[in-house]
Order: C-alpha cells, then structure tokens, then sequence
C-alpha cells in the first residue's frame, strides 16, 4: 500500500484542500461524503463520486458549494478516471486538461484510477484545509485503499468560479450516469 501522497501545501487562513480517496466498494465513497459532511459541518464543499459496478461507471457531483468548485472536483475526477476513458471528448477531459495545464500533478491521480476496478469507488472532496489531516484518517477507518490530498491555492480556487459543474457524456466502458447537482 502507498502512503498518501501529499502536493505542495497553501497556508492561507481560508484554504481549501482536496482528498481523493479509493474504496474497495462501490458504496464507499458515498459513504465517506456523508460522513465527513457530518463530521465536519460547514467545512465539506463540493465532492464527486466515482462508482465501477458490473461494467457501468456512473459519474455525481453531489454539490456545486461554493459556486465552481463542482467543475474543479470534476476536473479532478476527471484525471483520476483518465487511465479508464469515460471522458474522452467531453467537458470533464477538459477541465481536466486545464487543470493538468494550471501544474495539478497528473501521475499520482492516474495511478489511483488505474486501481479503480469493479465494485469499487473513488471521492473527490473539497474541504476546509484544517480539516485535512483528521478528515484523512476518517477516511481510512472507512476502508479508503488510497487517500491522497491536492491544495487547493487560489489560483486553482478561483479557476473555475463561472463555469458550471460538468456534464459527463457515455463513455467507453459502460454507460455513464449523468452528473447530479445538489
């Protein structure tokens, strides 16, 4: 198992992280979202679930707060999903492409979707920084497989603050879900 890979870190007051985290269920991220919501009241934003089940792959952005950070979680489930090809030629691959562009590292997401495998989930979680490390270990009690943390620095948190959260299409490997805004 590889320890939790940790990206350059941002110290403002107000910054935001992300965790991305792989279970080997494919209810496990919906769970971890709940959980940390719960947990942490306030301080979860936007979060994006990955589920593989029998084939089918179904992409949700469970919540678009505060406004873009739908289309960042989804362009960051988008690098993830990269090695699986359900975005390809859609709004996701872009985002993730402008993201990749803006110096978010590709290789660690990739490989943590190249583990994704049926009956298995991944999260994208927009969090308060200070909850990162106690949020991390929630997220392993849970059973993540793989937990890995992206800051989030302004230049990326405002990235997206006038673009609407993705609309994955079908993709290669199965159907895709269509993305649900909460």
């Amino acid at each position: 198992m590889m320890a939790p890979a940790r990206l350059p870190t941002v110290t403002a007051p107000d910054a935001r992280c992300v965790l991305i985290a792989r279970f080997g269920t494919v209810d496990g991220a919906s769970q971890a979202v709940e959980v940390l919501g719960g947990a942490f009241p306030g301080r979860v934003g936007s979060s994006a679930i990955l589920r593989i089940q029998l084939g089918l792959s179904a992409f949700v952005v469970l919540k678009d707060r505060p406004e873009g950070r739908g289309a960042l979680v989804g362009g960051l489930m988008g690098i993830v999903a990269t090695s699986m090809d359900l975005f390809a030629g859609d709004g996701i691959r872009a985002l993730a492409g402008l993201l990749v562009e803006r110096g978010v590292p590709e290789e660690p997401l990739s490989l943590l979707g190249e583990g994704l495998a049926a009956n298995q989930s991944a999260v994208v979680i927009d969090l308060g920084a200070e909850t990162a490390t106690a949020a991390r270990r929630r997220l392993r009690v849970l059973g993540a497989c793989e937990v890995m943390e992206q800051e989030i620095g302004p230049d990326l948190a405002h990235l997206f603050c006038k673009e609407p959260p993705p609309e994955p299409a079908s993709g290669r490997g199965g159907r895709l879900g269509r993305v649900v805004v909460a």
